[in-house]
């Protein structure tokens, strides 16, 4: 894709001033060349986006490019938190006359809250009582085969386990319960 040139006129004194503000420099060639940098460091600031650019390539460009740069890798990684469901898992005895157990799974809101989005008692906390629950919730959900979710937990034991697109499928998941 070079494309052939030729000198007409040679004038050995320039008149005219370096401008390093180049427009070729476009969002998907700074998206693809800075990738790596955005990613490891989704949080970076748009100022040292910008004199890392200026620095490696010798361009300046303006604060909007490099937002929009930012904003092309991480769409592109689609770290959206919003649409992975966190829930964390717990069960604990009840003393006094309830004398069961409660089980609970939490989730955090778009404000990093926690909130309780199920419960239940249970006589005894087993695999069975955790997979019934677990069933429940995933019905009332409404997320086929547990796809897109996260689970945390202090290593209670259950047989119920989500698949996933991060490669465990249940089995790293399944050793933590």
């Amino acid at each position: 894709n070079i494309r052939d040139f030729q000198v007409k006129v040679l004038r050995k004194k320039h008149k005219c001033n370096l401008q390093w503000k180049v427009q070729r420099a476009s969002i998907a060639f700074l998206a693809n060349r800075y990738k790596e940098l955005i990613v490891a460091h989704p949080f970076i600031k748009l100022n040292y986006i910008q004199s890392i650019v200026e620095t490696k390539l010798g361009i300046n460009i303006n604060i909007n490019k490099a937002r929009r740069t930012k904003i092309k890798v991480l769409k592109e990684m689609e770290i959206d938190v919003i649409e992975e469901l966190i829930l964390g898992l717990d069960g604990c005895y009840l003393k006094g006359i309830a004398k069961r157990e409660l089980l609970t799974v939490v989730a955090r809101d778009a404000n990093n809250q926690m909130f309780p989005l199920a419960w239940c008692f249970v006589k005894v906390k087993s695999t069975t009582s955790w997979t019934w629950f677990l069933e429940i919730l995933k019905r009332d959900i409404g997320t086929p085969d547990g796809y897109g979710w996260t689970f945390i937990s202090d290593q209670q034991k259950a047989n119920w386990v989500g698949k996933g697109p991060n490669g465990f499928k249940g089995k790293g998941l399944q050793k933590a319960f």
